[in-house]
């Protein structure tokens, strides 16, 4: 039982930081999607069809068409559809805008599910890979081995940064409060009180 404790790390090789809203198992179908439209300069109005493949997955999970946030969260369909329409997936997409958005919505139905991948397949920790064909024959295609923010792919302070500023001011903080307690937090392993930080993340008055 004790063979090997500690040689691998599930922090490291399968957990990973949010960096966007919604179910993580999804996160990296929006990656995906988006690098492949990007990459391909494809505009929402010329997609055919958007094709995903993953190990293990035959039929997409969830409501295929959310018309909420705890939809949204659940709907593999939402995060492909959403990474192709606008090239993108961030906090936005947790918006009721974008959640009815009807270019979405119609791209929805353009989702394929296609052969799990094969090559690589033990590579993919909740990674996915995503093909978009154009109206035209175009196809452009995208794999995500892990998501942004995964430990098995290193985790950058910028994407922890800018997490921190898109939602911390939900809170009420002000933008000093929020600046400083993010130093703390980047120099925590200095703090001899954890009250440098929470007494930070008390909103003052202006």
């Amino acid at each position: 039982m004790t063979r090997d404790l500690g040689q691998s790390w599930d922090i490291v090789t399968d957990m990973a930081i949010k960096l966007v809203p919604g179910g993580h198992p999804h996160h990296a179908l929006a990656e995906a999607a988006a690098n492949a439209a990007r990459d391909g300069r494809i505009a929402p109005d010329e997609v055919e069809s958007i094709t995903l493949s993953r190990p293990g997955v035959t039929t997409l999970a969830g409501p295929r068409h959310p018309t909420d946030l705890i939809g949204m969260a659940h709907s593999p369909a939402y995060f492909l559809a959403a990474g192709v329409a606008d090239q993108d997936f961030s906090w936005v997409h947790a918006t009721q805008a974008k959640i009815t958005d009807p270019v979405i919505h119609r791209l929805i139905d353009r989702i394929r599910v296609g052969a799990p991948p094969t090559d690589n397949a033990a590579c993919y920790r909740q990674g996915a890979m995503v093909t978009i064909r154009t109206t035209d024959g175009r196809t452009s295609m995208s794999t995500v081995y892990a998501p942004k923010g995964a430990g098995i792919g290193g985790i950058a302070w910028a994407d922890i940064d800018a997490k921190y500023r898109a939602l911390v001011p939900h809170s009420g903080l002000h933008n000093r409060e929020i600046e400083a307690s993010l130093s703390v937090i980047h120099d925590f392993r200095q703090v001899k009180n954890v009250s440098a930080l929470t007494n930070l993340l008390k909103p003052q008055e202006a």
